[in-house]
């Protein structure tokens, strides 16, 4: 990387954006395809529908949260906000669990 780029990588690095920021154009297309395409479903909640209470806007999301490189696929904000960096077992057993599906 060149002197004029590591000082931004740098900072984006310490606010903990870097990943978001390498790979926010990949992100907005894919919640922009899924808001297109009726056929599209979250992959986190398995639903075109979002659970009880959450926000159906589209987001793209890492299969391995916050990881840099990481595959992403179409989810309701709602539904990755609340994975946030934990599982998706973990999530679908907490909507089911809660009766939120």
């Amino acid at each position: 990387m060149c002197q004029t780029c590591q000082p931004a990588e740098d900072a984006e690095r310490k606010a903990g954006r870097l990943h978001q920021t390498r790979q926010r154009k990949e992100m907005t297309a894919v919640a922009a395809y899924a808001k297109a395409h009726r056929s599209v479903v979250c992959w986190l909640c398995e639903s075109r529908k979002p659970p009880k209470g959450y926000s159906g806007r589209w987001s793209g999301d890492h299969v391995d949260a916050g990881v840099l490189g990481s595959e992403i696929l179409p989810a309701h904000l709602g539904c990755n906000s609340a994975r946030g960096s934990r599982s998706v077992e973990w999530f679908r057993a907490h909507i089911r669990d809660n009766g939120l599906v």
